[in-house]
């Protein structure tokens, strides 16, 4: 027995050692034991019958288990969907919480790493999406596909077959107004299907497109034989309504007949549970007869998450209403405290609070409090900053500063009896960084390379002993060390004069960088003058801004008489910007009262509530955040008072427009009225500007069958620095991608814009103007070797029109890269043949110079004024274009 007990304690000690042994090996081996060189080679599979082709430069990390591998796959995938639907960050937090670490592989998708069995690989492409693949026993080379996502979903997809046509369910984006999205069922079975006992069941539902969770299941749409509806009545006991389940989606007007092809098509509208988030409609078709099904279009998805977006762009600053500047929202100008900062240069010994023993140090003293006495009752306010050099250590040098701002405090309190609060501010705690800029602003580097030197080697109290050593010290280094440990006293005091009018008009100008970054501010009655003496409107725009920033920092802002008027311009402002803010205007607004109602609360200040052009406006914004409901709450308000009749009118213009254009346009709004009340809306909005017009045309134009050419004429009206102009641009010339017309001789070189003539200018230019012709070669020759030679000239003969339009715009304004990735008018077709990659961004830059000195080219052949710039703006300039937009009259 005791032979066995130490048998077993030898075992155990064996055991251990060999545990010992394989964990020591592990750390000192430089790879897995068993692992062994493996070769990835990436692969894009771009379409159902094409062969994969070698990738490019691709991402990937190693796994742990295949297992883990496939969890990160489904992450990476999840976080694209995101990135593309608008979450920009999205990818990024996928790789920080899963603490993800991304290699690159070659350029030509290969790379090689040490792996054993059962271990994973992802690779990743931020266009394409990601592949896990597993490490086999034996494996040295292991292929990865990726497979495009752009191929999955087509203009249409034919679903079953039928002889030669096929039952054809066709994707069509949906039109998203906001607060809704709208899609069409499409439905399309040949003939032979039906027979007279057939019954179609279509069972629409709304697909969330981050997640690609159905959400909802809509109202069913039934369609039915003649036979089939009598007979299935008789079997619902004569009560098919009441007793039939699905007989709320039955559709009266559409009857199936036999061997007849079958086309029909109907709107579903979706209420979006949030407007920031992308949704599609999808359906599933279900053919049958009393017993059989016939034919079922499955789980293919018959949805796009492609969507138009009519409204997005549109102007709603039409509808809205200015109030005038009146007497009313007069207040008096004030004396305003004016802050002040002074150094107080006093100078402590090192490392002590103790002042330097010397006649400067008091000459400062009693500088500083002859000029603090000299505000008598003035004075406002009084601070102390403490400071310390960078030797030492965080805490003691921070203990130390706040020591000193206690001497300066208490000197201060011993000096001025008037009762001003003296207050100690946070420690400014200088660092060797900011020792070292200030040395090399001397501009002497032999002197700047060895105190880095020392400092770098020894950042604390030695090095500053190994500084006092240097023959720099007295003259150079001890005076930066000296301004270090100054004191900063600020101080704020009241301004006793009263600016008149001219006078704040005057130094608002004069002084107008302070006001912009808060260093000096105004009263509200220097603003309320302001707004009656300036007429710029971009001026006025950014004193709006100035005062409703001033009002607001104030307790009980709403109280102010000047503060209805700067929040109502506040408001149109974020209105006209695209970018509505409910908030602006919600402290003016009690709903449960009526308009213009006065609150006499305080009888010394009464205060207006829900003054209509606020409550108005309200609305306006509300409708552009595409809170319909909301917005009628205080279009009614308006109504029940007999307030802004036709400002009112015009909201619920809008509200018909925005709920029933959609379904106008395809003809499914079959009721008199509602037809006139759509057309009418349609007339006001398209009337309202030449912008919104614009808008409409073009992101409908193929519902409205306008061609590219008459949308063009009224975008070329818009200014070119209005982002909008080449997003909407980029819509239109969509359709044109491969047509379009050669603007490759075009490119702008060295900001010179060259025109390369075609082989008949050329000869007409020799035989015209021989100089020309001459000075046009050299040019020729300096555009053609610009080719040969700059490595940075990009490849932009693939480059469509629409994308250089569209980069364009999100060069101006970064958010519309995030309309543009769900933008129905560029369909999966255009975007599966011309893909929008990051890489080629300098491509798209580059093409809209071309396009842009080759539009210029036209106009200027067109009008005979020459190429020249100030021509060209003239000649594209809203003032001077004439209107094409019809009249309410002529429409």
């Amino acid at each position: 027995m005791k032979r066995n007990f130490l048998r077993h304690i030898c075992f155990a000690l064996i055991a251990i050692l060999l545990v010992t042994f394989t964990a020591t090996a592990a750390v000192l081996q430089p790879e897995d034991e068993g692992a062994h060189r493996v070769k990835v080679k990436v692969y894009i599979k771009e379409g159902e019958n094409k062969k994969p082709k070698a990738a490019k430069t691709v991402l990937y990390c190693v796994c742990s288990s295949y297992k883990r591998a496939e969890y990160l796959k489904k992450k990476l995938d999840a976080a694209q969907t995101q990135y593309f639907s608008g979450d920009d960050r999205a990818i990024e937090k996928v790789l920080k919480e899963e603490e993800i670490v991304l290699k690159k592989s070659r350029g030509n998708g290969e790379f090689e790493e040490a792996l054993i069995a059962g271990r994973g690989v992802v690779v990743f492409h931020q266009d394409i999406g990601a592949v896990a693949v597993e490490v086999k026993e034996g494996q040295t080379l292991i292929p990865a596909v990726l497979v495009s996502k752009d191929q999955i979903i087509d203009e249409t997809v034919v679903l079953g077959s039928y002889g030669d046509n096929g039952p054809e369910l066709k994707p069509v984006p949906g039109i998203d107004t906001g607060d809704q999205v709208t899609f069409t069922v499409d439905i399309k079975l040949p003939a032979g299907l039906v027979t007279d006992k057939s019954r179609i069941i279509c069972q629409p539902m709304a697909v969330d497109c981050q997640t690609e969770d159905t959400l909802a299941y809509l109202k069913p749409i039934i369609l039915e034989s003649a036979d089939y509806h009598k007979k299935q009545d008789k079997r619902m006991g004569f009560d098919y309504h009441q007793n039939d389940s699905v007989a709320r989606g039955y559709d009266p007007s559409y009857v199936l007949e036999n061997d007849k092809m079958v086309r029909y098509k109907a709107q579903v509208t979706y209420k979006k549970p949030d407007k920031e988030k992308i949704y599609r409609g999808s359906y599933r078709v279900v053919l049958e007869d009393y017993h059989h099904i016939i034919w079922d279009s499955g789980e293919q998805t018959t949805g796009s998450c492609l969507a138009f977006k009519p409204l997005k762009f549109l102007d709603l600053s039409v509808a809205a209403a200015d109030m005038e500047l009146t007497d009313e929202f007069m207040e008096p100008a004030e004396e305003n405290t004016v802050p002040m900062s002074r150094d107080l240069p006093l100078r402590f010994e090192q490392g002590k609070d103790i002042l330097t023993n010397d006649s400067l140090n008091t000459v400062i003293q009693n500088n500083i409090v002859a000029e603090l006495k000299s505000y008598g009752d003035q004075l406002w306010s009084v601070s102390v900053q403490g400071s310390s050099s960078p030797e030492g250590s965080v805490e003691r040098n921070t203990l130390l500063a706040n020591k000193r701002a206690d001497y300066a405090r208490r000197f201060l309190n011993s000096k001025i009896k008037s009762g001003v609060p003296i207050a100690t501010l946070e420690p400014r705690l200088y660092t060797w960084e900011d020792f070292l800029f200030e040395v090399q602003k001397l501009a002497n580097q032999e002197m700047y390379d060895q105190v880095k030197a020392i400092v770098d080697a020894n950042p604390n109290n030695v090095g500053y002993k190994m500084l006092k050593d240097l023959p720099y010290w007295s003259t150079y280094l001890e005076p930066i060390f000296e301004r270090e440990r100054v004191m900063v006293c600020k101080y704020k005091y009241l301004k006793k004069h009263i600016m008149t009018a001219d006078e704040v008009v005057e130094t608002y100008f004069a002084e107008k960088p302070d006001y912009v970054s808060g260093k000096k501010t105004l009263s509200n009655g220097d603003y309320f003058n302001l707004f009656a003496n300036v007429t710029d409107t971009l001026e006025l725009d950014t004193i709006t801004m100035l005062a409703y920033k001033h009002i607001t920092s104030q307790s009980d802002y709403t109280s102010f008489r000047l503060a209805p008027y700067v929040a109502n311009r506040m408001a149109l402002i974020a209105s006209r910007n695209g970018m509505p803010d409910v908030n602006i205007l919600k402290p003016f607004i009690d709903m449960r009262k009526p308009v213009n109602t006065w609150d006499k609360s305080d009888a010394m200040n009464p205060v207006m509530l829900n003054r209509e052009q606020i409550v108005l406006n309200q609305a306006v914004m509300y409708f552009q955040e595409a809170k319909l409901d909301s917005a009628m709450l205080f279009i009614e308000m308006l109504e029940k008072k007999n307030a802004q009749v036709e400002a009112t009118k015009r909201m619920r213009k809008l509200v018909v427009f925005q709920q029933g254009y959609a379904a106008y346009l395809q003809g499914l709004i079959k009721d008199p009225k509602l037809v006139a009340d759509i057309k009418a809306a349609e007339r006001y909005v398209l009337n309202s500007g030449d912008f919104n017009r614009a808008i409409i045309w073009t992101e409908l134009h193929a519902q409205l069958g306008k061609s590219r050419e008459e949308c063009e004429r009224l975008l070329d009206r818009m200014p070119d620095d209005n982002p909008k102009k080449w997003y909407l641009k980029g819509i239109i010339w969509a359709d044109e991608a491969g047509k379009e017309p050669d603007v490759e001789g075009y490119a702008p070189i060295n900001s010179n814009g060259f025109h390369k003539l075609s082989d008949e200018e050329e000869f007409a230019l020799m035989r015209t103007d021989p100089l020309k012709f001459e000075e046009y070669n050299k040019k020729l020759d300096e555009y053609n070797a610009k080719l040969e030679d700059d490595a940075d000239l990009v490849d932009t003969s693939k480059v469509p029109f629409f994308l250089a339009y569209f980069q364009h715009s999100f060069d101006m304004e970064k958010k519309f890269i995030r309309y543009y990735r769900n933008e129905g008018n560029v369909n999966d077709k255009i975007r599966k043949e011309y893909k929008y990659s990051r890489k080629d961004i300098p491509a798209y830059r580059q093409k809209f110079e071309m396009i842009k000195a080759y539009h210029d080219q036209q106009i200027a052949e067109e009008t005979g004024t020459g190429l020249n710039e100030e021509s060209t703006q003239e000649q594209s300039s809203p003032n001077n274009t004439e209107s094409t937009a019809p009249s309410e009259d002529n429409k």
